[in-house]
């Protein structure tokens, strides 16, 4: 006895095959299911994340891709090279899977965010297989709390560390019908309005430098107290 189907769109995101979920999708356009605006953009980001798949190959899943190459970074970006060299790929890899467009409407990137969870969801499904549920060697298994922590561990690092350590979690604000990077600056009376907002453009310009100074200046306090 067949399973039955989710409506749609819950099904498209509930099914973890790539091809499965174009299938779905296909049939919902023509089927007319969903709003026609919201299957184009679906569509669009399928292409976006997949590619053109081989024959008889599954397709590549540049999502899936992102969140590991993004993993492999959080455990490299000691030096400053390697930061900019980290921000560099991450952004040139964001822009190709259309997850980095400041120009997308609110529709563009609600899906995209939904993607997004899909793929994570999609990630996780795997860490209970072959050698993440392990350590030494893939000689003993986790413990369920342990892989609980490990993958809390791997989400925090992933999704807010690393942005943080790079210098790439930006806000955008509307101007003139274009999103331009947004930055709160906390000020008072009294204070010098064009050193604060002088400093801040020095900052984000180190930052897209591969210099982050509130990590820097973080780094030596550590020494300075280990020294102690």
């Amino acid at each position: 006895m067949s399973k039955e189907r989710a409506p749609w769109p819950q099904c498209y995101y509930d099914e973890l095959d790539a091809r499965k979920r174009k299938d779905l999708l296909d049939k919902a356009i023509e089927n007319g299911e969903g709003a026609p605006e919201e299957n184009a953009v679906r569509q669009k980001l399928w292409a976006l994340r997949y590619g053109q798949p081989k024959k008889n190959m599954p397709p590549a899943d540049g999502y899936a891709g992102l969140w590991i190459t993004m993993n492999l970074w959080r455990r490299d970006t000691a030096s400053r090279f390697r930061v900019r060299a980290a921000v560099k790929e991450l952004s040139g890899m964001l822009k190709q899977l259309g997850i980095d467009a400041p120009q997308a409407s609110s529709l563009e990137q609600e899906l995209v965010y939904r993607e997004l969870v899909h793929a994570v969801r999609l990630y996780l499904s795997t860490c209970t297989e072959g050698s993440y549920n392990t350590r030494f060697l893939g000689m003993v298994r986790l413990k369920p709390e342990q892989l609980v922590d490990k993958i809390v561990n791997e989400i925090c690092g992933v999704a807010y560390e690393l942005p943080e350590r790079l210098g790439m979690e930006e806000q955008y604000t509307e101007f003139l019908g274009n999103k331009v990077v947004c930055h709160q600056l906390p000020i008072r009376p009294g204070r010098n309005l064009a050193i604060i907002v002088e400093t801040a453009a020095i900052n984000y310009r180190q930052k897209k430098m591969g210099y982050n100074a509130a990590e820097e200046l973080y780094k030596r306090v550590q020494r300075n107290l280990t020294k102690k």
